[in-house]
């Protein structure tokens, strides 16, 4: 008996213990002449589908072991029997290999899409090439860009990096059949203890790891509708979010950064200058490192936000104006956010902000209290949050500051407002002491 022979008699003895991808069958178009050639026909089942088609093949049904689906190798007819078998098992590695790469993507193919792929595979030479994960990752981030703006593509490639460090840490490769609600649990639980940041601490925020939930479900549901992978069921894929007391400034402590000497440290002033703009004209970094003369059109700003496309009209505060004309009518330049982020840090503690500011943060399922000074946790966004809740106080009605500010929802502009309850009540008591 043949190798071929053999292998089918093992796999038929085993299959109905062991589960198994679909296989080809192979039967005889007709037998009702032994002697007589007929075709041998080609047949392959899945997911209540079938493939039929001729293999072109042809053989006596006397030297056909139907049970077996392969030719007989008896006396005389030995290497007759052999090369159909060969062919056979050739047809069957093809239509295997075709089916397996739908199955990479997720996808159960029709049956053209099947027949198709497995004339490819028929192709001499021809390797069995399965889809690769990263690979259609790397398209989405090429056909993203100009799509998206710069920070987001980082953000993809953040969470490259981070889905690496995930399979080298559980020694797994992924592929889009990896995505159930167990590589969920445990690439959460990789993010929320194993990742480890560049100050050597572990563990990223829970905002942080929304956000790769947030990217990986914009990735798949981008292959769903491409027809890259078969669409399946992502709602347990939670994107975990959590409130963070996020700083803002007040006018005074704004005032005292504005108004602080750092001759001393000279290499500051840009950054420093750059920062009190962005607290009276809301923008974020994005834009206020691309502020020009130009954009300065009756005592306003105006400037399209690099991050939605929305044109804004900003009036010009009368210390926005006074650095202008410090800046000969232009603005303070301050390219690298990393380098502003770390500069405007040590500009908050020499200008004495201060104050001990307690933050509480989830790691899992437990609740961590850290205790910051104020002028650690400043940073390029703190601007836009002190615009907002500063004009927000003095009473200028939402709708005005959302066409300034460029929210497009009340619920995503009162995200910024940070308004704690001493600052409550004593917002409360002037409105009363008014009366």
């Amino acid at each position: 008996m043949s190798p071929f022979c053999i292998f089918a008699v093992v796999l038929n003895t085993h299959r109905k213990y062991i589960k198994v991808m679909p296989r080809a069958r192979f039967y005889l178009k007709q037998i009702k002449n032994s002697k007589k050639e007929t075709l041998i026909f080609l047949s392959f089942s899945y997911s209540k589908k079938r493939l039929r088609l001729s293999t072109g093949q042809t053989i006596q049904p006397r030297y056909w072991n139907a049970s077996e689906q392969c030719a007989r190798t008896v006396r005389g007819q030995v290497e007759n029997g052999d090369r159909v078998n060969r062919f056979l098992k050739s047809q069957r590695i093809a239509i295997e290999n075709a089916y397996a790469l739908f199955k990479e993507k997720g996808i159960v193919p029709e049956i053209d899409q099947l027949k198709q792929e497995f004339n490819k595979q028929l192709i001499p030479g021809l390797k069995f090439k399965p889809l690769r994960f990263w690979d259609e990752y790397e398209k989405f981030i090429v056909s993203s860009k100009g799509r998206v703006v710069d920070a987001v593509i980082s953000d993809y490639k953040s969470f490259e990096k981070h889905l690496k460090g995930y399979e080298k840490y559980s020694k797994t490769n992924t592929t889009f059949s990896s995505f159930d609600f167990g590589f969920y649990q445990k690439f959460v639980d990789y993010l929320t203890y194993k990742v480890k940041k560049p100050n050597g601490e572990f563990g990223l925020a829970t905002n942080t790891i929304g956000k790769q939930i947030k990217i990986l479900k914009v990735f798949l549901n981008f292959c769903f509708k491409h027809k890259i992978a078969e669409r399946f069921d992502l709602s347990n894929f939670q994107k975990l979010t959590e409130e963070v007391d996020k700083i803002f400034l007040t006018e005074n402590e704004i005032q005292k950064i504005y108004t602080k000497d750092i001759n001393k440290r000279p290499e500051l002033e840009q950054s420093r200058d750059l920062f009190v703009l962005g607290c009276y004209l809301g923008l974020r970094f994005s834009d206020l490192s691309r502020l020009r003369s130009e954009m300065i059109q009756n005592d306003r700003v105006r400037i399209q936000m690099k991050k939605t496309g929305k044109t804004v009209i900003i009036p010009i505060h009368t210390i926005v104006q006074e650095i202008i004309k410090k800046y000969n009518g232009n603005f303070p330049m301050v390219i690298n956010s990393a380098k502003f982020n770390l500069e405007i840090k040590e500009i908050g503690k020499i200008a004495g902000i201060q104050d001990d500011v307690l933050i509480t943060h989830r790691r899992g399922i437990e609740k961590v209290d850290t205790v910051y000074r104020k002028y650690e946790l400043i940073s390029s966004h703190t601007c836009r949050r002190s615009f907002c809740t500063n004009q927000y106080l003095l009473g200028i009605p939402t709708v005005f500051l959302m066409k300034i500010s460029g929210h497009r929802t009340e619920r995503a502009f009162l995200r910024y407002i940070k308004i704690d309850e001493e600052l409550a009540a004593k917002k409360m008591m002037e409105i009363w002491n008014q009366k």
